[in-house]
């Protein structure tokens, strides 16, 4: 959802773009306005200047320029919404799609789920539950560091070992609306099965998800 204009009033207003390029690069007052090295490319002489009645910033060197946001995206490197909110914290100020919209904030927590989960089953294969696994990518000839390259993990002879992994790390399945097993499953893996997980991330192009596929292995 888009910001409302009147927030993006009040986040520039509390966030001066002296103090937040001043938290960057050393200012030197000069005739009103403020000149520093530009923190964006190499230069000797100071080319990057900063007008605080017009929270504008503009390099004479390398050309960019803009407001206070757009100083944010580019020496932090983050998208426009993840800048408002990187400014937000800072100010403190409520950022109105997390305040109101429950759908943002549940697929934040969903992203942080789904990287917890990852790395339960990473130390699931370095734990001596996941010596089985160990044993089988040794057969393979897959290598340690490989795994860790690739962020293999190990999954339990349990059908609920994650849902109660993640349960104990806090996070409420009721309440999050995530149906994870069926109540009726009393065992969903066979006792004779290694199984290996592979994750693979990917960054989306859209909205900056991450999103994890999985393969997995079964020895006879």
């Amino acid at each position: 959802m888009p910001f409302p204009q009147s927030f993006l009033d009040e986040l520039i207003a509390r966030n001066d773009i002296v103090d937040v390029v001043g938290s960057y690069v050393s200012l030197t007052p000069k005739g009103g306005s403020f000149w520093g090295c530009c923190p964006f490319h190499n230069e000797k002489t100071p080319s990057f200047h900063v007008l605080p009645d017009k929270q504008f910033y503009h390099c004479f060197g390398c050309k960019k320029g803009g407001g206070v946001i757009n100083f944010v995206m580019d020496i932090e490197n983050l998208s426009y919404p993840d800048a408002v909110r990187f400014l937000a914290k800072r100010a403190n100020i409520p950022v109105p799609e997390e305040a109101s919209d429950g759908t943002e904030k549940l697929r934040r927590r969903m992203l942080e789920l789904n990287r917890d989960a990852a790395r339960w089953y990473y130390q699931t294969l370095q734990a001596p539950e996941g010596q089985a696994v160990r044993d089988y990518l040794d057969r393979r000839q897959i290598h340690r560091r490989i795994a860790v390259r690739f962020g293999m993990g190990a999954a339990p002879d349990s059908w609920d070992s994650l849902l109660r992994a993640m349960t104990q790390k806090g996070y409420s399945f009721v309440s999050a609306q995530i149906e994870m097993v069926p109540q009726n499953y009393q065992k969903l893996t066979d006792p004779e099965q290694i199984s290996l997980m592979e994750k693979l991330l990917d960054i989306m192009d859209d909205d900056d998800d991450v999103q994890n596929v999985w393969h997995n292995w079964d020895e006879d």
